[in-house]
C-alpha cells in the first residue's frame, strides 16, 4: 500500500505502515463504510493521530505540533465526505461560512409552502457539484455509480431526483434556506385543514446527518440525542422508516419532542407501533432494550459550533477551546463506534454500512460525553430524591390515618419514656408496638422538615408489626430503631452519600439489621451521611445538608450526623451508627447524646458499606447511639447474641457481661486534659475538669496519663494508613456526580500528584510544620513493603500505648471530646481536629461519649483569646468553627482497652449519673 502524507505545521510527515495499526483502524472504521473512498479517508485519519500518540492515555497533551483546526476538520470531513462524495466540499463551504436557518418542508401537510426566494439547501450543493464537474469534465475520483448522474446536466425534476439518489440522498427531504441565513424572512408556519403545520424551522445543518444516514425502505431506525425534533422529522420525511425509536436522555426534551410530533404528524402516523419515544442514557440504550437496528443516528446536539467560524464565543476554533478541539478525533470515534456497535443489526448489502454517525460539532463531543454523564447522574439523584419523597408521603398518610383512628394516644408521654420503661410497657402490654412506632414516625417526619436528617423512611416497618408477636421474648421487642444510611436494609440503597452507589438496592439486610429484627426491634428509617463519609460535615449532593436540632446554624457532625440529629430531636430512641475516625462520637458530642464506638470486630460488619473498601490500617466499627447510656447497653446486649455469632462467624462469641456493666467497684482512671496536637476549646477544658472533680469526689482514683506521640500516631500512622493509596480509591468514588462543597478542601489535597504534595510539604515546613507533615502523610505509601512497615509501626505504637496503660494500672481513661458543634462549612477544613477520636480508632480501643455540660458566656469570652498549640491556619479555623456556641452541649470521652465495651459503658454510666446528680 502506498504511503499517505499530510502537512503538519508546514512539514511533511510520513504515516506509519505497521500491520497492527492498519488492523486497528480497519476494525474500528468498518462500521462506517466498506468502500475504497472511505479507506483513503481512514488513512488520512491515521496520519492525523499517529500510533505513538494513540496508544497513550493522555494523548491530547502530546500533540503540540499538529494543527488542532486541521485535526477537527479532518474528522468532520471523514464522516460526511464518505456519503456526499464530490458534493461535500460545496456543502461544507456553505455550512462553515454562515449560519443556515432552514425550513424543513412537512410532506404530511396538505398546505402549500410559500418560501419565495429560498433555495433548497441539499439540492443546491448537488447542483453546484454537477455544474463544476460538467465544466471540468473530471470525475476520475468519483464512485462509478455516481459518475453517470454527474456527467450530464439536470434538465427536469426527475433527473434531479435521479442525481440525488446517485449520491444516496433521499429526494423526499426538502430544506429551504434564505441567503445569509436571514431568519426574519421565514413567515410563521401555517396549519392545514387537519391542523398540521406546513414546515419546521431548524438549523439547516441538522438535516445533514439524516441525509447521510441513507435510510432504506423498511429500515428500523434508532435516533439518539433526538430532541428538539428536527432530525426526527427529517427521518420521517424520508418515508422509508418502517419503525422509528426516538431517544433523548432528558425527560423535558422528550416532552417537547412529543409536542413537536403532534404538531407535524397526522394521527395515523404518530402511533406507538411505528414511533416510540424514550428517555434512556443513549450509551446504554442497547443494554436496556436488547434490540438491534438497521440504522442508528448519533448526532451531537450543538448547532452554532458547526458553522460559526467567525463568531468568537461559539467558534470551536477559538483559542480558549483548544483542549476541546484537540480531544475531538479520538473521543468522537470512541463515542460513535464503540457505544453504538451493539445496537446494529448485520449490515445490509450495498456500499453503505449500517451506521453513519454524524459528528457534526467539532469539539462538542467532549461536552456531549460530559453532558450525558451529568444527565445520567442527575437522573439517578432525582430518582433517589423522588424515592425518599415518596416514602415521606406514604409515611405521612399512614401517620395521619393512625392519628384519626387513635386520637387518644399521648405521643409526648411515649417519646419521653426512657428505654427501660418503654421496653417494660411494651412487653407487659400497657403500650402497643403500633402506638410507639407511629409516635416516633410522626416525630421523625417533623424533624425531617426541620433538619433534613432522613434518606428514607422504611414502609416495611408497618408490615413488620403484623408478625412482631413471635419476637416478644426479644430484648428490643417493639422498639423503633433508626439505621445509618450505609447499613444495608433490603431493597434500599446504601449510598454513603455517593452518586455511584445509587440505584444499587441491597439484596438482603445486613447482619446488624437481621439481628435487630430477631430481637423484636423495628427498623423504621435510614439517616443521612456526608458525601463519602470521610468528612464530619453531614452534607451530600443527593439528600442535602443536615442541620443540628440544638442550633440550626450548626452542623450535627458526621459521618453519623443524621442519626445524631434524629436522636437529639427525639425522632428516634435508639440508632445504629458507624465510626472510622469519630463518626459516632463527634455527632453524639455535637448533638448532646451518647454514643459508643466498640472494638472493630465486636459487632459484625457484614452488610455495612464504605467508600474506601480494602483499607485495613484503621478499621471501621458499628455501634449504638442513644439519649442515655442504658440504651447503648441494651442495644449492645441485644446485638451480642447467638444469632449474630451464627450469621458472622468472624465475630468472637463474647456475650454482653452484665456483671461488669452493673458493677459499682471504684475505678482507677487515667486522664489527660489535652493531646498536644489540638488544643481544646474553653468549654471542652472546663467540662473535662468538672467531670474529673466529680469522679474524685465519688471515690475513684484519677491518675495523670500522657498518650505517647499523638502527632506521630495521628499523621504518620492514622492519616497515612487510611490514605495509603494517596486517596485514589476515595477520589474514584467521587468521580460520578458533583463534589460537595464541604469535601472540596480534602479532595483538592488528595488530587495533587505525590511529587507536588512532597514539594508543598517541604515549602510549608518552616512556617506551618503541622500542615507540612499532613501533606507528607497524604502521599500515602509507595509500595506493599512500605505498607507492611506502616503496619509494623502501628503494632509497635499500640504495644507502647498499652504498656504505658498497664504501667499505671489503669482501668479506663478520661479525655476531652471535640466540641461544641461547628458552624456550618468548617468541618471539611478541620480534619486535624479529630485527633481526640481518631487515636482510638487507630488503636482499636472502645470509646464512648457522654454529654456533661453546655457552653457558657464565660466560655465564649475565653474563646476570644484562643490561639492553639501551633497558632497556624488550622488553629485559627477551629476558633472560628466553634464560635457562637452558647448553650450547645459539651461532652467528654471515656476509653477502655480492646474488647472491654462493658467496662467502657460502666464508666460512661458513672459519669452520666454523677453529672445528673450535680
Amino acid at each position: 500500500m502506498k504511503e499517505d502524507k499530510m502537512i503538519t505545521n508546514g512539514e511533511p510527515e510520513e504515516a506509519e505502515e505497521e500491520d497492527e495499526e492498519e488492523e486497528l483502524v480497519c476494525s474500528s472504521m468498518a462500521l462506517l463504510s466498506d468502500t475504497g473512498v472511505l479507506w483513503k479517508n481512514i488513512r488520512c485519519f491515521t496520519a492525523v493521530v499517529p500510533r505513538r500518540y494513540r496508544v497513550k492515555k493522555k494523548w491530547a497533551a502530546t500533540l503540540p505540533k499538529i494543527s488542532s483546526s486541521k485535526r477537527a476538520l479532518q474528522n468532520f470531513d471523514v464522516n460526511y465526505s464518505t456519503q456526499f462524495g464530490e458534493s461535500w466540499p460545496i456543502i461544507r463551504a456553505s455550512l462553515l461560512s454562515e449560519q443556515k436557518y432552514g425550513a424543513l418542508v412537512n410532506n404530511f401537510s396538505l398546505g402549500t409552502t410559500d418560501l419565495q426566494g429560498a433555495s433548497d439547501f441539499i439540492c443546491e450543493g448537488v447542483m453546484k457539484t454537477l455544474d463544476t464537474n460538467n465544466r471540468n469534465n473530471q470525475i476520475s475520483n468519483v464512485h462509478p455509480t455516481q459518475a453517470a448522474g454527474m456527467s450530464k446536466s439536470v434538465n427536469s425534476p426527475s433527473e434531479m431526483e435521479a442525481a440525488m439518489l446517485s449520491f444516496g440522498i433521499s429526494p423526499n427531504i426538502k430544506c429551504f434556506t434564505f441567503p445569509k441565513g436571514d431568519v426574519s424572512r421565514f413567515k410563521p408556519a401555517r396549519r392545514d385543514s387537519f391542523g398540521i403545520l406546513e414546515y419546521y424551522l431548524l438549523d439547516a445543518a441538522s438535516v445533514l446527518p439524516v441525509v447521510a444516514l441513507d435510510v432504506r425502505p423498511g429500515n428500523v431506525v434508532l435516533d439518539l440525542c433526538a430532541a428538539p425534533g428536527g432530525k426526527t422529522l427529517a427521518l420521517l420525511q424520508t418515508q422509508a422508516c418502517w419503525k422509528l425509536a426516538v431517544n433523548d436522555s432528558s425527560v423535558s426534551r422528550t416532552d417537547r419532542l412529543k409536542r413537536v410530533l403532534q404538531s407535524y404528524l397526522p394521527r395515523e402516523h404518530y402511533i406507538k407501533e411505528k414511533i416510540r419515544i424514550t428517555s434512556f442514557d443513549g450509551r446504554k440504550w442497547g443494554d436496556l432494550e436488547s434490540r438491534t437496528f438497521d440504522r442508528v443516528l448519533v448526532d451531537v446536539p450543538c448547532t452554532t459550533d458547526r458553522h460559526s467560524l467567525l463568531e468568537d464565543e461559539n467558534n470551536i476554533f477559538a483559542k480558549h477551546r483548544a483542549k476541546e478541539r484537540e480531544m475531538l478525533p479520538i473521543l468522537q470515534m470512541q463515542l460513535l463506534l464503540h457505544d453504538c456497535q451493539q445496537l446494529l443489526s448485520a449490515p445490509p448489502p450495498g456500499w453503505m454500512a449500517s451506521l453513519v454517525a454524524a459528528g457534526c460539532a467539532a469539539g462538542a463531543v467532549v461536552w456531549l460525553k460530559r453532558y450525558l454523564n451529568s444527565r445520567k447522574v442527575d437522573k439517578k439523584v432525582a430518582e433517589a430524591k423522588s424515592s425518599r419523597d415518596e416514602t415521606v408521603r406514604q409515611t405521612q398518610h399512614a401517620v395521619s390515618c393512625f392519628r384519626q383512628q387513635h386520637s387518644e394516644i399521648d405521643r409526648q408521654s411515649i417519646l419521653s419514656l426512657p428505654i427501660t420503661e418503654l421496653s417494660g410497657k411494651l412487653k407487659n402490654g400497657h403500650l402497643s408496638a403500633e402506638a410507639v412506632l407511629y409516635s416516633y414516625l410522626e416525630k421523625a417526619l417533623e424533624l425531617q422538615n426541620e433538619v433534613n436528617c432522613v434518606t428514607s423512611f422504611l414502609p416495611e416497618c408497618r408490615d413488620q408489626l403484623q408478625d412482631l408477636e413471635k419476637y416478644k421474648d426479644g430484648i428490643l421487642f417493639g422498639i423503633p430503631v433508626s439505621i445509618k444510611d450505609n447499613v444495608n436494609v433490603k431493597g434500599r440503597d446504601s449510598s454513603c452519600g455517593l452518586c455511584n452507589k445509587l440505584g444499587c438496592p441491597a439484596a438482603e439486610d445486613s447482619v446488624i439489621v437481621q439481628v435487630l429484627k430477631k430481637q423484636g426491634a423495628v427498623p423504621f428509617v435510614k439517616t443521612n451521611v456526608p458525601q463519602s463519609m470521610m468528612n464530619y460535615e453531614c452534607s451530600n449532593q443527593i439528600y442535602g445538608q443536615t442541620l443540628n436540632p440544638c442550633n440550626l446554624r450548626k452542623t450535627p457532625g458526621g459521618s453519623s450526623g443524621g442519626e445524631g440529629a434524629l436522636i437529639a430531636g427525639r425522632g428516634s430512641i435508639l440508632g445504629i451508627g458507624s465510626d472510622i475516625a469519630g463518626s459516632i462520637r463527634i455527632p453524639a458530642s455535637f448533638c448532646g447524646i451518647c454514643g459508643l464506638k466498640p472494638t472493630a470486630r465486636r459487632i459484625s460488619g457484614i452488610g455495612v458499606t464504605t467508600s474506601v473498601p480494602g483499607e485495613q490500617t484503621v478499621l471501621p466499627s458499628s455501634g449504638p447511639m442513644a439519649k442515655d447510656v442504658d440504651s447503648l447497653a441494651l442495644l449492645m446486649k441485644a446485638l451480642l447474641s447467638e444469632h449474630m455469632f451464627h450469621l458472622d462467624p468472624t465475630v468472637p462469641p463474647l456475650y454482653f457481661n452484665d456483671q461488669i456493666y452493673t458493677s459499682r467497684k471504684a475505678l482507677r482512671i487515667g486522664y489527660y486534659e489535652a493531646d498536644n496536637f489540638t488544643k481544646p476549646s474553653p468549654s471542652m477544658q472546663r467540662c473535662f475538669w468538672v467531670v474529673k472533680e466529680l469522679l474524685e469526689k465519688a471515690g475513684h482514683t484519677l491518675v495523670p496519663f500522657s498518650p505517647p506521640e499523638v502527632e506521630y500516631a495521628f499523621l504518620q500512622l492514622a492519616v497515612r494508613g487510611v490514605l495509603a493509596d494517596g486517596g485514589s480509591t476515595l477520589l474514584n468514588n467521587l468521580k460520578e456526580g458533583k463534589l460537595d462543597p464541604n469535601l472540596r478542601a480534602q479532595a483538592f489535597m488528595y488530587k495533587l500528584p505525590s511529587l507536588i504534595k512532597k514539594i508543598i510539604s517541604f515549602l510549608l515546613k518552616p512556617l506551618y510544620p503541622r500542615i507540612s507533615k499532613a501533606y507528607g502523610a497524604i502521599v500515602g505509601v509507595s509500595s506493599v513493603k512500605d505498607l507492611w512497615k506502616l503496619h509494623t509501626a502501628l503494632d509497635e505504637y499500640r504495644e507502647r500505648f498499652i504498656a504505658e496503660w498497664r504501667k499505671l494500672q489503669l482501668d479506663v481513661v478520661l479525655c476531652p471530646m471535640l466540641g461544641p458543634a461547628y458552624n456550618l462549612g468548617f468541618a471539611g477544613h478541620l480534619t486535624a481536629a479529630v485527633s481526640y477520636t481518631f487515636l482510638y480508632n487507630l488503636l482499636d480501643f472502645p470509646a464512648g461519649v457522654v454529654p456533661v455540660g453546655r457552653v457558657t458566656e464565660k466560655d465564649e469570652m475565653e474563646l476570644k483569646n484562643y490561639k492553639g498549640f501551633y497558632e497556624d491556619i488550622w488553629d485559627k479555623l477551629f476558633k472560628k468553627a466553634v464560635e457562637d456556641g452558647l448553650g450547645l452541649p459539651v461532652s467528654v470521652q471515656c476509653v477502655a482497652l480492646p474488647w472491654q465495651e462493658e467496662l467502657c459503658l460502666r464508666f460512661m454510666k458513672e459519669v452520666e449519673t454523677l453529672v445528673k446528680e450535680t
